[in-house]
């Protein structure tokens, strides 16, 4: 089993796109969790279904274009500020780490992180995509972020 993990804030427009793909995802091969702005719950879930591979989505500041998707290898979480300041998710890659035998992270560039504003259409279309490529498998093929 595969588990998709969208990770972010909703009520930050863009910021809010791991949610959105979580949300968004049902085939038979996923399961999907959105953790928000990450609780006790996110490693819970992970320990409970034991994935084969653990994927994580979230908003990345990659200095790219709005909506640009890329891999992020895990020595390069700190870089584009993924997670929350309460949890970020470099320092809870090495917990998670052990729960899975893979784990992929996902980052889309945002266009805009401000508190009540919708999420924009570059980044949503984004996320659509990416839905997409989990459905197909495509998502393998995803260019990993080199800065």
């Amino acid at each position: 089993m595969h588990l998709l993990i969208g990770i972010g804030n909703d009520l930050l427009a863009d910021d809010g796109i791991g949610c959105f793909v979580a949300a968004g995802l049902s085939h038979p091969e996923w399961k999907s969790f959105n953790a928000g702005t990450i609780s006790g719950d996110f490693i819970r879930k992970i320990r409970e279904i034991k994935p084969d591979l653990l994927v994580l989505v979230d908003a990345a500041d990659m200095g790219l274009a709005p909506g640009s998707i890329r891999i992020i290898p895990p020595e390069r979480i700190s870089d584009v500020g993924m997670g929350t300041p309460r949890f970020p998710l470099d320092a809870m890659y090495e917990v998670i780490s052990v729960l899975c035998r893979e784990i992929l992270i996902i980052g889309i560039q945002p266009a805009v992180v401000d508190i009540g504003e919708d999420m924009t259409d570059v980044v949503k279309g984004a996320g659509v995509k990416l839905i997409s490529m989990f459905t197909s498998s495509a998502y393998k093929q995803i260019e990993i972020y080199h800065p």
